[in-house]
């Protein structure tokens, strides 16, 4: 089966991730749900509620995060599952994930068919892990291969179809992993990074790749997160709106005088071989790559506020943060300034001025007997990036 896609807005582009993650679920429109779910992620009893506005007012309505795939409630997601407890919800969908996906679509594995397993609850990196599918740090679910050491998957990269049809190419285009040839049509970046911020670690050994939609005929790539761009964005930058365009056709084409086109959040030159979005009005653009980075589904897959128990303070839990600017590790010294900042996930409590970033929180922060454990699955965090 082919999916055609086209993206109007942000919330069809979180509707369609919903429906790919509902093609793999368990769940089906016509089952009556449970009222009251024991579910093995958590471990008080949820409830199953029908009215979004019970638990929001609506002001800050994207807070409410399921804690599976990690993606925000919507109105239409109802209902879903919550605990009266905690911070805690799941979409019922995810509620009923498969145990197992085979197999998983990994190039240097297609003969071997190996199956992916859900984790809820992982021990690992205080349930922190690297998805294989998007590169992104998340701490939602996860799907595991037993036989391929560091290979994890998200929810929404598990989901993702194995073929496509989109407005970017004339063609079907294929998931692939591990796909070099030329680069995202979207973002321009290739599916290597760069290794040298890794060569601390040898505790695996393939190379650091994502998923990308390709086309062999044409040697066409683009990233899922490319991929499911919406065609229209609004923000505060500009009342309009920006629409999304091919730059290359748009400034060879423009009427306005402007030969070059600088993006309104990072004030950087737009590249004309990435995809731009454009108000016609104001004459002000914003890089694709920018609006993928901040405001996309797939921009952060990790669920903040949540309270980690650690070694590093025992008197209180963490409470798991965005850090800022001015955000600094306590333990990194000179060990890992680099890597705790380019995580972007810190841990702090505010009143005893204990801040530490990812990093340094999964290395230092484990007890003794477990160190050793947490410190080769720290390196394949790191080293799977």
């Amino acid at each position: 089966m082919t999916n055609w896609f086209n993206f109007p807005s942000f919330e069809v582009v979180h509707n369609t991730l919903a429906q790919f993650i509902k093609n793999i679920s368990q769940w089906k429109d016509e089952e009556e749900e449970d009222n009251i779910l024991i579910h093995g992620s958590h471990d008080h009893p949820l409830t199953l509620e029908f009215d979004l506005s019970n638990i929001t007012n609506f002001s800050d309505y994207h807070e409410v995060i399921c804690n599976g795939c990690i993606l925000p409630l919507f109105m239409n997601d109802a209902p879903f599952y919550s605990c009266n407890r905690c911070d805690f919800f799941l979409h019922k969908w995810c509620a009923k994930l498969p145990c197992e996906l085979k197999p998983h679509p990994d190039t240097d594995h297609t003969d071997t068919e190996h199956t992916l397993t859900l984790q809820v609850r992982m021990k690992e990196c205080f349930g922190f892990f690297s998805c294989k599918g998007c590169q992104r740090v998340g701490n939602g679910f996860a799907y595991k291969c037993k036989e391929c050491k560091g290979y994890y998957l998200d929810v929404i990269c598990a989901a993702l179809p194995r073929r496509v049809n989109h407005e970017t190419h004339k063609h079907p285009l294929h998931l692939k992993y591990g796909r070099t040839i030329g680069g995202c049509f979207s973002c321009g970046e290739t599916n290597f990074f760069d290794d040298r911020i890794y060569n601390h670690s040898s505790t695996i050994s393939s190379c650091p790749t994502s998923f990308t939609f390709g086309c062999d005929r044409c040697h066409f790539s683009i990233h899922p997160s490319c991929l499911l761009l919406p065609q229209e964005i609004v923000h505060w930058y500009d009342e309009h709106g920006f629409k999304l365009i091919d730059p290359d056709i748009f400034i060879s084409n423009d009427n306005q005088g402007a030969s070059e086109y600088h993006c309104e959040f990072c004030e950087e030159k737009i590249d004309p071989k990435r995809l731009m979005y454009h108000c016609f009005e104001c004459d002000q653009c914003v890089d694709a790559y920018c609006v993928n980075g901040l405001l996309s589904q797939f921009a952060k897959p990790v669920k903040f506020d949540g309270l980690y128990d650690s070694q590093l303070h025992k008197k209180h839990p963490l409470t798991c943060i965005l850090p800022g600017e001015e955000f600094n590790c306590n333990g990194c010294k000179e060990e890992w300034p680099i890597m705790c900042r380019m995580f972007g996930i810190g841990f702090e409590f505010t009143e005893c001025q204990i801040r530490f970033g990812l990093i340094c929180f999964i290395s230092k922060g484990s007890l003794d007997h477990e160190k050793e454990s947490y410190d080769q699955d720290r390196d394949l965090l790191v080293k799977s990036i």
